[in-house]
């Protein structure tokens, strides 16, 4: 788990989308912050070559347009992940892409052996009933 650590410190991942990926983009982000990664999602990003971008497609009227983005961002050479999940049309994509950022959040998590399902906070005693 140290090695995992070490090689995600001091990088930061970013998750695009538009339309209903952009609602995943946002949970993604909050998946991989409760994982113990630096993560934000919206609209724009100072990026370093360090860092990597996820970019989430659920197809719609701004789909060409954040392909264009992140094909200038790849080129710049940051890291850039894309996952598609167009089957289903736009308004539905969120739930495929959701589980995806959900994946990729566990999979951080075992990186860096943390636990993004305890959200108890610090001296946190479960009740009695």
């Amino acid at each position: 788990m140290e090695a995992g650590a070490g090689r995600i410190a001091g990088r930061r991942v970013f998750v695009v989308g538009t339309g209903t990926s952009w609602h995943a983009a946002n949970q993604g982000a909050y998946f991989l912050r409760l994982a113990g990664v630096d993560a934000a999602a919206g609209p724009g990003f100072a990026m370093g070559l360090r860092d990597g971008l996820v970019c989430l497609d659920g197809g719609g009227p701004g789909a060409a347009r954040v392909t264009e983005l992140v094909d200038a961002i790849g080129a710049s050479g940051t890291r850039v992940y894309r996952f598609s999940a167009t089957e289903l049309g736009e308004p539905l994509s969120v739930f495929p892409l959701t589980a995806t950022v959900q994946r990729i959040a566990l999979g951080f998590a075992v990186q860096l052996d943390t636990d993004p399902d305890d959200v108890r906070p610090e001296g946190w005693e479960a009740i009695q009933i």
